[in-house]
């Protein structure tokens, strides 16, 4: 299988959203919003490397994008809590997991952009009122609508920065 299935995408989904909740929120990147980087980049590798093969996460994507473009108003402005207390350190964690969340949001909001109004006029189009039917008319493939792929990176758990800033 070379998609991720809908229950996967999903619950993918249900974390992203509780994410993005609590960044909106609280303003602020501590606890689960420390994940957002990563679902981020997990959505742009997705879309990136097997685009077509991931139609229910693309869908789930463009149905989503209202969050995406309140994610590009509230970034710039989320703070730590601790700033005070941590100084320095703790404005340059905030600057990374900035920097993190806006490398892989800005193009997934571009493409967002791009696709979703050429998407729901296709569905009023064509009158369709089922989420298959839809996934039909997207797009076959997204080239030149994102950034050109960074190098595909392997991870592990064991020292992964982001684990750790997580944790």
């Amino acid at each position: 299988a070379d998609g991720l299935c809908m229950e996967v995408s999903s619950r993918l989904f249900s974390l992203f959203e509780r994410c993005a909740k609590a960044v909106q929120l609280k303003r602020n990147r501590q606890g689960i919003a420390n994940h957002l980087p990563l679902l981020l980049e997990v959505f742009d590798n997705a879309l990136q490397y097997r685009y077509s093969s991931n139609t229910n996460l693309a869908y789930g994507l463009m149905t989503r994008q209202a969050i995406f473009r309140d994610l590009v108003s509230f970034v710039p402005q989320v703070q730590t809590a601790d700033v005070a207390q941590e100084g320095d350190n703790a404005l340059e964690l905030n600057r990374q997991w900035q920097e993190a969340v806006e490398v892989h949001l800005f193009p997934i909001a571009g493409l967002l952009e791009a696709t979703v109004p050429i998407l729901e006029a296709e569905v009023e189009k064509h009158e369709i009122s089922n989420s298959d039917e839809a996934k039909e008319l997207l797009p076959r493939c997204i080239l030149g609508l994102m950034p050109p792929p960074h190098a595909f990176q392997l991870r592990n758990l064991r020292r992964c920065a982001a684990t750790h800033v997580a944790c």
